[in-house]
């Protein structure tokens, strides 16, 4: 379960706490959505989270994860898209546990001006045992578009393909990106 900044595990069996790790927000103040998702590495040693927290003049992702058995912090990183505000809405670690995919929007800003165009899905890659990011994508929305937002992401089960899922003027838009 994620709440606020807050990560907790909990004995299935049981439903006693076993662990709480609590995150201090980016640069900013916590803004209530800090972490959004959460899932777990294939062989279950590891928690990943991820979502929205206030960075510097706007918001960002921040990612981190956690020993699954102790939860203690492993690592966390911030991305912070080329303008605007980001919210990350999904994580998943790919079948062979060596890379975490973050997925969510961009509210980019219009060149030269103070409005915001439409959301942009934007993906990002992290190497699972450090945190490094590997690579970032953008999916930029159509100009006049309503919210483009990303909202789930998969990958294939040989690694090969990452599949981003979300919405675009009321139909979903699937994408599919080299792994």
């Amino acid at each position: 379960r994620v709440s606020g900044s807050a990560t907790v595990a909990y004995d299935a069996s049981t439903g006693q706490e076993i662990w709480i790790a609590r995150m201090p927000g980016g640069t900013g103040p916590l803004n209530g959505n800090d972490m959004a998702a959460v899932t777990v590495s294939p062989d279950g040693s590891t928690v990943y989270t991820t979502g929205q927290v206030s960075h510097e003049s706007s918001s960002a992702y921040l990612t981190a994860a956690y020993d699954a058995a102790t939860g203690a912090q492993l690592w966390r990183t911030v991305y912070n898209g080329p303008t605007g505000s980001n919210a990350a809405d999904a994580v998943t670690a790919s079948p062979d546990g060596n890379t975490v995919y973050v997925t969510g929007e961009a509210d980019p800003f219009v060149a030269g001006t103070t409005t915001i165009r439409a959301s942009d899905y934007a993906t990002v890659a992290y190497d699972a045992a450090t945190g490094a990011r590997l690579w970032a994508t953008i999916r930029q929305g159509a100009s006049g578009q309503h919210l483009v937002a990303a909202r789930s992401v998969a990958v294939s089960p040989d690694n090969s393909t990452v599949f981003v899922s979300g919405y675009a003027n009321g139909a979903i838009v699937t994408l599919a990106y080299q792994g």
